[in-house]
């Protein structure tokens, strides 16, 4: 009989425990609905949770400085193991918290940005890296776990650009150490999904001073170059550069400017041609341009899509050609880190199919990006 009893009231215990947790996950989805609802937002102040270890729902400061504006968002300070992206069980029950808020009719339409943010301790390249494999750990888990489509989260780390608090602390470092959930007001339409988005920029330096090119500005053989991109979704990548003349430099993938190749991933940052390293133009002068092609899956016809693009009826693909015995370039489109001669460098181009006028490409699921620039 007392074993009895004993198994009754630990079971009781148990259930009030158990009860109270599922309150208290209820409490949590309900604040980060609020704190990510467009109406709350417009009403009142964004919510701030100061009872609950780990968590605030705040203003992205990131979001203010890249959009110039202020948009609902969840600040969260998740656990993640030490110099790792795999979550914790403390983490994982945060985030069904806030996979139970997204499911929300009133938050489930909308385009969503998850931020990753970490402190100074390390390098550069490996904290912007740590960030955007700790975003995509987080938005992994909701779309394995609550069935969201992937394309509704921009995944992007922002590594230790954007700090919140002072990193001369433990307690400012693990401010810093955060993902901002920012709900974008954009709406979600399922139909095009299969469209990938690419965040494409082309910098060049002159004069020890790196700049945005924007569209017809001018280069001339002075300046160094480079193609940004920053993939939202999976995709294959195609970039291209066609000349004055109609001649089509393939610029990636190309193993001669970049070690990366499709598949590219989410939130990534690439460059081509590497970081740190630049390319420079030849003497053909005249217009240019620069045309990025992306599809979630293979294109069999790239170089069809750039054609249209540009409006080229012949269009020629370079040819590679030997280095100089010097080692000096044959042409000088290529690499160079502060505008030196590269050793045996090369503009050996990667092999692509000739344009196949009768294969049939659905545009509706390509992704096309196109800048014109004046070579002088």
């Amino acid at each position: 009989m007392r074993n009895r009893i004993l198994l009754i009231s630990l079971t009781a215990l148990f259930l009030i425990y158990a009860n109270g947790l599922f309150a208290q996950e209820a409490g949590l989805a309900e604040q980060y609905k609020q704190a990510l609802s467009p109406q709350s937002f417009q009403k009142s102040p964004p919510l701030t949770q100061k009872g609950l270890r780990g968590i605030k729902g705040t203003i992205s400061e990131s979001e203010r400085n890249v959009e110039g504006t202020s948009k609902p968002s969840l600040t969260m300070h998740l656990e993640f193991r030490f110099n790792s992206d795999e979550l914790t069980p403390q983490t994982v029950k945060y985030l069904d918290a806030l996979g139970t808020a997204l499911q929300d009719p009133e938050l489930r339409g909308y385009f969503y940005k998850v931020e990753g943010h970490i402190d100074n301790m390390g390098t550069d390249a490996y904290n912007l890296e740590l960030s955007r494999k700790r975003t995509l750990s987080v938005t992994d888990y909701m779309v394995k776990t609550f069935g969201p489509e992937r394309q509704q989260f921009d995944v992007q780390g922002f590594g230790k650009k954007t700090p919140i608090a002072s990193n001369d602390t433990e307690e400012g470092r693990g401010q810093n150490r955060r993902v901002v959930i920012v709900n974008t007001l954009k709406l979600f339409d399922a139909r095009t999904v299969e469209r990938p988005d690419i965040v494409v920029n082309v910098k060049y330096a002159r004069a020890k001073e790196e700049r945005a090119l924007l569209e017809g500005e001018t280069l001339t053989q002075r300046d160094n170059y480079a193609v940004e991109f920053t993939p939202k979704t999976s995709a294959h990548v195609y970039i291209y550069q066609v000349d004055t003349m109609g001649t089509v430099t393939t610029l990636f993938p190309n193993p001669e400017f970049s070690q990366s190749t499709n598949t590219v991933e989410p939130g990534r940052l690439y460059r081509i041609p590497g970081f740190g390293r630049w390319l420079f133009l030849d003497d053909s002068k005249g217009k240019e341009h620069i045309v990025v092609i992306a599809q979630k899956g293979e294109l069999k016809d790239p170089l069809k899509i750039c054609k249209r693009e540009t409006g080229t009826d012949g269009i020629a693909l370079a040819s590679a050609k030997p280095p100089a015995i010097s080692g000096k370039a044959a042409t000088t489109r290529g690499m160079g880190g502060t505008r030196q001669e590269v050793e045996a460098a090369r503009t050996a181009l990667a092999s692509v199919r000739p344009p196949d006028e009768s294969s049939d490409i659905n545009m509706s699921n390509v992704f096309v990006w196109k800048m014109s620039f004046m070579h002088q």
